[in-house]
């Protein structure tokens, strides 16, 4: 193998191995689970209402005997929320009730942080390799 297909063989790799540590950092980091208020919480300890939780939402519920549950939530009713396993979880059984949503901020952190971490490391690899900069 030629000296040029052994180095375009070692980018490719890198290359991979930078797209799949960008997409687990996007993927783990970019979503934030926010509480939502319960109809009779008093006084009101949580950031959003009851009524911005809708289908499709994956939420994140906590019952008052302590059992939490992850859900996507098809239905909501009055007081309670169906999920796409078919159960009904009452407002008045639920501790608390998160919904999980995309943070902008976050995403925009962690894609900051890889392509700075990127760089960092193609640059070492560089002057590891015997590159001068001009």
């Amino acid at each position: 193998m030629s000296a040029k297909a052994a180095r375009s063989t070692r980018h490719g790799a890198t290359a991979q191995l930078v797209a799949l540590v960008t997409v687990s950092a996007l993927l783990a980091g970019c979503h934030v689970q926010t509480r939502v208020a319960l109809p009779g919480d008093s006084p009101p300890t949580h950031t959003l209402p009851a009524a911005t939780v809708k289908a499709g939402d994956e939420v994140r519920i906590v019952m008052r005997d302590g059992t939490l549950v992850g859900a996507t939530v098809v239905t909501v009713q009055p007081d309670a929320v169906v999920a796409s396993d078919g159960r009904r979880y009452l407002y008045a059984e639920m501790a608390t009730l998160e919904i999980r949503a995309l943070s902008v901020g976050r995403s925009a952190g962690v894609v900051a942080g890889v392509i700075a971490g990127t760089w960092a490391l193609f640059t070492l690899l560089l002057l590891a390799a015997g590159w001068q900069f001009n």
